[in-house]
């Protein structure tokens, strides 16, 4: 997966391990329904011009910073470490990720 193209949170999940960990999850303003096939992007959150909080491609299409592809990292890493390293599902990875966002912390399995 490359980084600065719309995606799906499918390709992000799967490819989360080789993404940069100093890159962020930019979601949909509109409609964030944390499906696997929801529109995100993988950005450099520090590629902004002037005064914007957000990288011009964020902007153009509509998406705003979910987080850190480090924090990503560690709440697969998390539930991961609660089922004993066994392998994750994508509804499992969708799961738990939802619930970071929500709640700022990780799920206990």
């Amino acid at each position: 997966m490359t980084t600065n193209t719309l995606t799906t949170l499918r390709q992000v999940l799967s490819d989360v391990d080789h993404l940069p960990w100093d890159h962020a999850l930019f979601i949909s303003k509109d409609k964030a329904d944390w499906s696997e096939s929801m529109p995100c992007m993988v950005l450099d959150p520090d590629d902004v011009d002037g005064d914007e909080e957000d990288p011009e491609l964020a902007i153009k299409n509509n998406m705003k910073y979910a987080f850190e592809i480090a924090i990503v990292q560690d709440v697969i890493s998390n539930a991961k470490a609660q089922l004993d390293n066994k392998e994750l599902d994508l509804s499992t990875k969708l799961v738990a990720l939802k619930y970071y966002f929500d709640h700022d912390a990780f799920m206990e399995i």
